[in-house]
């Protein structure tokens, strides 16, 4: 493996997809880049499936995936934590089942025909700064000597290498709370062929989490847990996913072809900026994820897309001050992605507070209507959580006050949401400090989880 030049352009901390995207559009656009990834370039990304929106593969203008990039969707069935409720959901029309190593890999194969330079097991340990002017000016590699750029791109995760090491004042979190963080556990076996039903099957807020059953592959049944409240876990996601494989131990085999590990991921809207002086963040990183299912392929390659825009215009502008780059805050905060995201958060986390039997009371007297809560933002007919009856909000003395209290709050879930929705279309148009932590505080103001910025 070759050493890396000492100056670029641009370097991206993180060859996932939307690392390997915008890495591949500004090579194109003719600048230098440098991409590296701590891990093997044969194990980029999850080597398991992820529920896509088709549509963003016209808005980044990328080949659409190919078929031995694309995995079977199906049916499911989403039983209530008590199991009194069953609702059967048709396979979602605007999914597609992704390849997630596959995928990545050709993104990669773009970027690096692209003239991207690309350094697999490479370890990154933090930023360089101009300390003067409080700019990100390169990053410090673990054996290696330091590389300097114009422009810093953190695609590292949830663990934000570049982000969270950052020594000056930010617009944004720089650490992510363990309350807004979900840990996930993800397994595949070997399905056995008496198994015929291609069904999908999510038990909802079990454990203040989710656990799921997937038999719509060919050849593989999966197991997935996530728990969404860290703080209080009891019982780990691969518990809860090893219910699962109890219960439907004659439909698999005993050994793990795939996944067989835990995974955090963001569990918060996006962050309030992407930006700093020679930095963009993108990706899990920026916390850019669906809070609804956990997701963020989608999300993150539209961020990817319009941060490389951003970019190449502040490069043409010959100026990398989050000013100059304030254009990609614009649009992802505008965006439909991030106002069903941001919105979600809410619902989400009032969900993952109540108790089983507050969760099976609140479903199975049609207050909310689970199906919409787990579509995707191109399935959803709403942006906002729907309340079905609310006559259901004076229910008989003999239901515990603990519950009245909740319906109280779960009553107000679609003026929040709407709230927030019109927030995130009110984003300042322009860096000013003042304008901007009006509007910041107007958004903790209207989340029911609020965040100390001093923090």
């Amino acid at each position: 493996m070759r050493n890396p030049n000492r100056n670029y352009d641009v370097i991206v901390v993180g060859a996932g997809a939307a690392g390997c995207l915008f890495s591949r559009n500004l090579a194109r656009a003719g600048y230098s880049v440098c991409l590296v990834d701590k891990s093997d370039r044969n194990k980029l990304s999850h080597d398991w499936w992820d529920a896509v929106e088709k549509s963003i593969f016209d808005k980044i203008s990328i080949t659409y995936p190919k078929d031995d990039e694309l995995w079977k969707g199906g049916e499911c069935i989403i039983y209530s934590p008590l199991n009194l409720l069953q609702v059967k959901l048709d396979p979602f029309p605007y999914h597609e089942q992704l390849d997630r190593r596959k995928f990545n890999l050709r993104l990669l194969t773009e970027a690096i025909d692209a003239g991207v330079d690309f350094f697999d097991k490479t370890t990154v340990k933090g930023p360089i700064i101009e300390d003067e002017s409080d700019t990100i000016v390169g990053i410090r590699i673990q054996d290696l000597d330091p590389i300097s750029a114009k422009l810093v791109v953190d695609c590292s995760g949830i663990e934000g290498i570049i982000r969270s090491n950052i020594p000056f004042k930010t617009d944004f979190d720089k650490k992510i709370r363990r309350e807004d963080t979900m840990i996930t556990y993800r397994e595949m076996r070997e399905k056995k062929p008496s198994v015929s039903y291609p069904d999908e099957i999510i038990i909802s807020s079990k454990n203040k989490g989710i656990s799921a059953a997937h038999f719509n592959q060919d050849k593989y049944a999966e197991f997935f847990a996530a728990h969404a409240d860290i703080s209080s876990i009891k019982v780990t996601p691969k518990e809860m996913a090893y219910e699962l494989i109890e219960k439907y131990k004659d439909k698999c085999g005993k050994e793990i072809l795939k996944g067989g590990y835990e995974t955090p991921v963001p569990y918060r809207r996006a962050l309030d900026s992407f930006v700093a002086n020679g930095l963009i963040i993108i990706g899990d990183a920026a916390c850019q994820t669906n809070t609804r299912t956990g997701e963020g392929v989608a999300s993150s390659l539209y961020a990817a897309m319009i941060a490389s825009n951003a970019a190449i215009r502040a490069f043409e502008n010959e100026s990398i001050k989050k000013e100059d780059l304030w254009q990609y805050n614009i649009e992802y905060h505008c965006s439909k992605f991030n106002q069903v995201f941001s919105s979600s958060d809410i619902t989400g986390k009032i969900l993952y507070t109540l108790s089983e039997e507050e969760v099976e009371y609140v479903l199975t007297n049609d207050i909310m209507d689970i199906r919409n809560y787990f579509k995707s933002v191109d399935d959803a007919e709403k942006l906002t959580v729907e309340i079905i009856k609310k006559e259901k909000y004076r229910p008989k003395i003999s239901v515990r006050s603990k519950i009245l209290a909740h319906l109280a709050t779960l009553a107000e879930l679609p003026n929040k949401e709407e709230e927030m929705q019109k927030l995130c279309r009110e984003y300042p148009e322009e860096y000013n400090p003042e304008t901007f932590n009006e509007w910041r505080e107007k958004m903790n103001n209207c989340y029911i989880v609020r965040y100390d910025f001093d923090k």
